[in-house]
């Protein structure tokens, strides 16, 4: 009897640690979008010159295509980062389309069967 209550206990705590380590994924995806979001915004404002950066001389048109090159790559590269670390995270959370489509779709063979039945009671 002892053997079964400690497996039960020993099982609580399991499900606790899974639920804690899945629970901090998900935080740790919110922080990494919330970083995306405030670079994305401060590199755009110092891009459309909201922000202006310090500039002593001219800039050399290398240095200022890397520049631009940069500025547009981050996003894109980061946000390719954020979906993958996303679809990580909620793995399990996906198939809330698939069970979407099974609704969908037996709501409209009911749908179907009821006009039929309909059809042939006249």
């Amino acid at each position: 009897m002892e053997i079964l209550a400690n497996n039960m206990k020993d099982s609580e705590e399991t499900k606790y640690d899974r639920a804690k380590k899945k629970v901090e994924s998900i935080k740790g995806f919110y922080s990494h979008l919330k970083a995306f979001i405030i670079i994305i915004l401060i590199i755009i404002l110092i891009r459309t010159g909201v922000i202006p950066i310090i500039q002593i001389g001219e800039t050399d048109m290398d240095f200022q295509r890397w520049l631009d090159w940069n500025i547009y790559l981050t996003p894109v590269l980061w946000g390719i980062v954020l979906i993958i670390h996303g679809l990580y995270v909620f793995r399990g959370k996906i198939s809330f389309l698939k069970r979407w489509e099974d609704r969908k779709m037996n709501e409209f063979m009911q749908e179907e069967e009821k006009n039929e039945n309909d059809k042939w009671k006249y």
